[in-house]
């Protein structure tokens, strides 16, 4: 027997890495900040596993988590 339940989860979510994006020039458009994301359950790497609009949302939030603490004193 196979079924679906949905389960609220506590997930690690690390960055691994963080680029600062650049200011559109007369000749560029502006590139976007990027972060590189470990997500765990656990012990478990299940950052290819998640759904692409939830590994959106999470690059989302550490962005701005990133952008709130460089503004921090």
């Amino acid at each position: 027997m196979t079924y679906t339940v949905e389960l609220d989860l506590a997930l690690t979510v690390e960055v691994l890495e963080a680029v600062r994006g650049a200011g559109a020039g007369p000749w560029a458009p502006p590139e976007p900040d990027w972060v590189g994301l470990c997500v765990r359950l656990g012990a478990l790497d299940v950052t290819e596993a998640l759904p692409v609009d939830v590994l959106e949302t999470l690059h989302d939030d550490a962005l701005e988590r990133l952008r709130r603490a460089a503004d921090e004193p």
